[in-house]
């Protein structure tokens, strides 16, 4: 019994699919998965600390 991992791309994976089977390999397993986009946040703006009169 052989491992492979493989990343392809989602319109590659009938033509992945179809090379597998011509050589035997009937056995797959195709998880999908996303992207890792990092989220936007906003500019947080912190405004001048004003001095606090003390007396």
């Amino acid at each position: 019994m052989k491992f492979v991992t493989a990343i392809i791309k989602p319109f590659e994976l009938d033509e992945v699919r179809e090379a597998l089977s011509a050589i035997g390999i009937t056995g797959l397993i195709v998880p999908v998965s996303r992207p890792a986009v990092p989220l936007r946040t906003a500019p947080c703006y912190f405004p001048p600390l004003q001095s606090i009169p003390r007396g």
